[in-house]
């Protein structure tokens, strides 16, 4: 048992370390809308998708966190291309992942290597990233690998991210399963030993008398 808890510590370790990554790399990226002007000029005004969707009454001089991160995300799911034959590929990708992490949970050995790989692919989320700005030409039809880094962090890291924890989240619900068995099979056993060791009291006792 203690070394199955030291195995899900490391595991849970890993996974908080790469979320804390990819939200401050998330973070970075929106943060742009913290740049609007006190004073915008007329008209509107957005830096993904179309400007036409978005007007500057929706950006005030204090816009509200909320109004700053609705404006981020509709303008990043209008600026991609969704239809991307290497878009619906990484879809099919991170489904399979997610069966595959379904499929498996009762299987520990698959698990410990699909969740090192599953934090691979996130650690190499940056590195990743830089190459694919370079030759992004090669399969897609615009480039939406910034040096920021949202877009890999949103289609790539983020799925990952949430098949590891529900990874994490299956194997301390079956651990604690395994726990809850465990104490049951002590209490029934020591009950027996208790019976057993009661009835041989008595038969020592009728043997005396």
């Amino acid at each position: 048992m203690a070394g199955e808890k030291g195995m899900l510590e490391d595991m849970w370790e890993s996974l908080t370390n790469a979320s804390n990554e990819a939200i401050e790399i998330f973070k970075s990226a929106f943060n742009v809308t913290g740049a609007i002007p006190t004073k915008p000029k007329p008209g509107k005004m957005f830096y993904f998708g179309d400007p036409s969707d978005f007007d500057m009454a929706d950006l005030s001089a204090n816009p509200s966190q909320w109004m700053q991160f609705k404006n981020s995300v509709k303008g990043f799911v209008s600026a991609v291309e969704w239809t991307e034959k290497w878009i619906i590929a990484l879809g099919v990708f991170h489904i399979m992942m997610l069966l595959l992490a379904i499929l498996s949970r009762k299987h520990t050995n698959v698990q410990m290597v699909l969740f090192c790989f599953l934090m691979g692919c996130i650690y190499l989320a940056e590195p990743l990233n830089r190459f694919l700005s370079t030759h992004w030409e090669s399969f897609s039809t615009q480039n939406y690998f910034d040096k920021h880094g949202v877009f890999l962090s949103v289609v790539w890291s983020t799925p990952l991210l949430l098949i590891g924890a529900y990874m994490v989240i299956q194997t301390l619900i079956a651990s604690a399963s395994l726990l809850v068995q465990v104490k049951r099979r002590e209490i029934l056993q020591h009950a027996r030993a208790n019976k057993e060791k009661a009835g041989k009291d008595n038969e020592s006792e009728k043997k005396k008398q």
